[in-house]
């Protein structure tokens, strides 16, 4: 997308990304379609949103809390106490777990290939830098020089 349209997308209050969310963290779509709408999500997250690794974040966290719900500070402290003695154990449903490892799996992998294009454009941008300074150093007046090799 240009960034005349990431633009547009922004200042309509979020909702493209409020329903992209949905998509990702609810249950009402059917299992067997879920996850190609969820690896669609996730990628249109980071092609459109400026800063998709905070969105993606809120993405995980929201699927962590729903697949491993803490209700509450005494839970977590009987939790750490519990899992220091070998005692603890937690009950997950299946495709809360599988879901919430395909979250986590699809937005690592989304992240590496995010990362390795601000990369690329951050080296372009230096290549270019660097070539019109190099450039002006060789031609202040702007007159391309012309290197006379003697010929033998």
């Amino acid at each position: 997308l240009s960034e005349e349209d990431k633009k547009k997308i922004i200042s309509s209050g979020g909702r493209v990304f409020r329903v992209l969310q949905n998509i990702i963290n609810g249950f009402a779509l059917p299992e067997h379609i879920w996850y190609a709408a969820a690896d669609q999500a996730i990628a249109a997250i980071y092609c459109i949103h400026p800063r998709p690794e905070i969105l993606a974040a809120e993405v995980v966290k929201k699927a962590q809390n729903l697949t491993f719900p803490c209700n509450g500070t005494s839970n977590v402290t009987n939790a750490e106490s519990g899992s220091r003695n070998g005692n603890t154990s937690i009950s997950v449903k299946v495709t809360k777990l599988s879901r919430f490892l395909f979250i986590v799996s699809h937005v690592a992998l989304n992240q590496l290939v995010y990362i390795e294009s601000c990369v690329r454009k951050i080296q372009r941008q230096k290549k270019k830098k660097e070539t019109s300074t190099s450039e002006q150093q060789n031609d202040p007046n702007g007159h391309a020089e012309a290197s006379a090799a003697p010929n033998k």
